[in-house]
């Protein structure tokens, strides 16, 4: 049976959000049983169970139901290493999504994306392994896609349409 598992730098960017809005953040990996020295670490990885308890304790206890899409915002340019790269590297921003969405398992290997790519407009999918994916936790890379992209190509662009469906 495969294990699945996520980044701890997705872990370390939630928990800065929570603590600045002043969340008792060992409480939070406590819940989560996620070892601080591990969120610490650039080669980090947290399992899928974790990572779910980890979403639910961020929102409950730092009462911000908007946490990821929060989170998202203040993650820099190059945490997540050639993702990053790979993601500015694109002629365009469809280029850089498909470049970045290639290599997405590694940040963590329990989102399968899909991505078409035709002249005017990109669609990309993010399948989950697992059911009952935390809102936060799509809000979290969306967010992070458009975040980045405005960053990376100095446009101010925005999707035509975010979809969820979260089971």
């Amino acid at each position: 049976m495969q294990e699945y598992w996520n980044t701890a730098r997705t872990v370390q960017m939630v928990v800065d959000a929570c603590a600045a809005l002043g969340v008792d953040t060992d409480a939070v990996l406590a819940a989560a049983d996620i070892d601080a020295a591990v969120v610490a670490d650039p080669e980090g990885r947290v399992s899928l169970d974790q990572m779910r308890t980890f979403w639910s304790e961020a929102v409950a206890r730092s009462g911000d139901p908007a946490i990821g899409l929060h989170a998202a915002q203040h993650v820099p340019h190059g945490l997540y290493g050639l993702i990053d790269y790979l993601f500015g590297y694109g002629s365009t921003v469809g280029d850089g999504i498909t470049l970045m969405m290639r290599y997405l398992p590694l940040i963590n290997n329990w989102i399968v994306p899909t991505i078409d790519v035709d002249d005017d407009y990109a669609t990309l999918g993010l399948d989950v392994v697992w059911r009952g994916i935390p809102r936060t936790s799509a809000e979290y890379v969306f967010a992070l896609l458009v975040v980045r992209g405005r960053a990376v190509w100095r446009l101010d662009w925005s999707p035509v349409l975010i979809r969820f469906c979260l089971l």
